[in-house]
Parts: structure tokens; sequence; C-alpha cells
């Protein structure tokens, strides 16, 4: 999944929750695990700091 399906799905839930988020800060892999953009699935840890606002 990437970072663009997996982020509007988690907007979605929210959206269904009523929720409003903020990203705060998004999460990858370590350097020593480099992402080659030709190859995809390189980019396989990713996540999402997300601020619930009031």
């Amino acid at each position: 999944m990437d970072d663009d399906l997996f982020l509007d799905t988690i907007l979605n839930a929210a959206a269904d929750a009523r929720k409003v988020l903020r990203l705060r800060e998004r999460y990858s892999q370590s350097p020593d695990h480099p992402i080659v953009p030709a190859i995809r699935e390189t980019e396989y840890l990713k996540g999402f700091l997300l601020e619930v606002l009031p």
C-alpha cells in the first residue's frame, strides 16, 4: 500500500468517525534500508503521527 492510499484510508475512517486529523509527522524505514523509487516494494515501512483536533 503506498503512502497516499494509506493516508486516504485513515482520513476516510476519521471522516466516518466525524473526526478531524492533523498530520504531525510521517515515518519510514531507517536510512540503512534505502528506498529505490523504481522498486515500490523497497518502501515497506510507513507510519503517520496524527493528532485528533477538538
